[in-house]
This record gives structure tokens, C-alpha cells and sequence, in this order.
């Protein structure tokens, strides 16, 4: 799966220097890291970082999914990474950020959009069709 350049970079440097290894993130066994020891990992994380609320690895998919779609990527190419046999699914992941909401918002009182066309207006002969010229 592709990954951000930025995070290449991160994991290069995590590992450099380190011996072989089957999984990213492993046991000292070599073994990889279970569900429990994932969570466990995670929410350490998120306390160091200050993170508010709960911190589980399903916030990262959550974040990964938003900053996929902030970025301009459509929900269609959000489903794949996230392996999502359901569109709907992968909609549930991605979280408009309250700024973006406020962009939208704003956008809908700056007027109508101009697209070159002539539109009829509510009451202007009952038809909501372009006019022709």
C-alpha cells in the first residue's frame, strides 16, 4: 500500500541501523505485535502526545481517512487503503474538520456561482430549466 512520502522517511530512520525484521512493529521474539499490545501501545501514545478522548488505533484510521479527503482524494480512492468492501463504510471514517464545515458554509452566502448559463428564477415562468438564447 502507498504510504506519504513523510512517513517513508519516518519509518526509514526508525529502522535504520536495526536488525532484520518480519514485521514493523514486533516482539522481542520477533513475533508481531497482537491486538492487546497494539491498543496498549497506542494509548501510551496518545498520552504523551496529550491526545483528548480515547486513543485507539482505529482514531489513526479515522485521521488517515479525513486527511485523505481534506487533500482532495474522493471516498472511492479513500476505500482501498482502508480495504473497505462498502463505500458507505469508508464514508463513516472520514470527518469533515470544523473548518472546512465553516469554508462550506461560507461559500453558500457569497451568491450564485456564475456557470455562463441563464437560469429561470422561482415564479419566472414555472420552469426551473435553462433558458435558451
Amino acid at each position: 500500500m502507498p504510504i506519504p512520502r513523510e512517513l517513508g522517511l519516518l519509518l526509514h530512520a526508525y529502522l535504520e541501523g536495526q536488525r532484520p525484521r518480519l514485521f514493523l512493529f514486533e516482539t522481542r521474539t520477533g513475533k508481531a505485535w497482537d491486538r492487546r499490545a497494539i491498543e496498549r501501545v497506542v494509548r501510551g501514545w496518545g498520552r504523551l502526545a496529550e491526545v483528548e478522548g480515547k486513543c485507539n488505533r482505529h482514531r489513526f484510521r479515522h485521521t488517515y481517512a479525513t486527511t485523505l479527503l481534506e487533500r482532495g482524494a474522493k471516498p472511492a480512492q479513500i476505500q482501498k487503503p482502508l480495504a473497505h468492501t462498502d463505500i458507505s463504510t469508508t464514508m463513516l471514517y472520514t470527518e469533515v474538520s470544523s473548518e472546512e464545515l465553516a469554508e462550506v458554509a461560507r461559500s453558500c452566502w457569497t451568491g450564485p456561482v456564475h456557470t455562463g448559463k441563464s437560469y429561470a428564477h422561482p415564479g419566472e415562468g414555472g420552469s426551473l430549466s435553462a433558458r435558451h438564447h
